[in-house]
């Protein structure tokens, strides 16, 4: 999937990008069941970027609601 497939429309108030990440992060791992290589894929990332965003955002288990 590309970038241009996306239509996106920013908020009037804007939005933390930071947030998003670690919501998307998280969404990726519950459509996978947890399983972070299938995850990391979705997500378009290597297996290694994703640990660290979980690392980085503390997001221990698929269904942390935290």
């Amino acid at each position: 999937m590309h970038v241009d497939d996306f239509d996106y429309a920013l908020p009037p108030g804007g939005v933390v990008l930071e947030q998003l990440e670690k919501d998307l992060v998280r969404q990726a791992l519950a459509r996978c069941n947890g399983n972070q290589t299938r995850a990391a894929k979705l997500l378009g990332l290597s297996r290694q970027s994703l640990y660290a965003k979980l690392s980085r955002y503390d997001i221990t288990d698929s269904q942390d609601e935290g």
